[in-house]
């Protein structure tokens, strides 16, 4: 038996199999690549909807808060008063993650017709979602101003404001506005 074509290393008197590291390291950067892909800009705070689609399209339509995630039954995670500041934080994680966002809410609860806009006050740094390697990573300040409406368990969406009317990264909240 050769023991250099049988992938064995021998420590004092145990014999180990490197080929179950290979796999293992393989699966937690395959895990690592799947969470960096999924999160390249999301909503921070209040906690975003979970998602229940593992490799889901993340890049969530105008009209919606994007495959897997399910509005039903959710809790309210924030409350705004309406016609003051309402603040957000975005958690930029990659290049494409950045700004500009805009912040719209669906008042009937169904996350499916955000045509409550708000005026963002405070904004993400970025063209078209992009933002050079220059800009520091992490949690960013959002503010916009809170519609004058009144509802008790709104979907609020925040997503990039991307040219031609393309789809970018978001997310979605149950809050309510009082």
């Amino acid at each position: 038996m050769n023991v250099r074509t049988k992938s064995y290393f021998y420590l004092e008197n145990y014999v180990i199999d490197h080929r179950p590291m290979q796999f293992t390291t393989s699966i937690l950067s395959l895990i690592t690549l799947a969470v960096s892909v999924s999160a390249h800009g999301h909503l921070a705070a209040p906690p975003a909807l979970p998602n229940t689609t593992p490799f889901q399209n993340i890049r969530i339509p105008a009209n919606g808060c994007g495959e897997g995630v399910k509005v039903d039954g959710a809790a309210v995670e924030a409350t705004f008063k309406a016609g003051t500041t309402g603040k957000l934080t975005w958690n930029l994680n990659n290049g494409d993650g950045g700004g500009p966002l805009v912040v719209a809410f669906d008042t009937t609860g169904k996350g499916t017709s955000f045509n409550t806009k708000a005026v963002v006050t405070k904004n993400v740094e970025g063209v078209n979602g992009g933002v050079s390697r220059a800009v520091p990573r992490g949690d960013k300040p959002v503010e916009f101003t809170v519609p004058n409406v009144k509802c008790e368990r709104c979907v609020l969406q925040i997503r990039q404001d991307l040219a031609g009317g393309k789809d970018g990264f978001g997310s979605c909240a149950i809050v309510s506005i009082v």
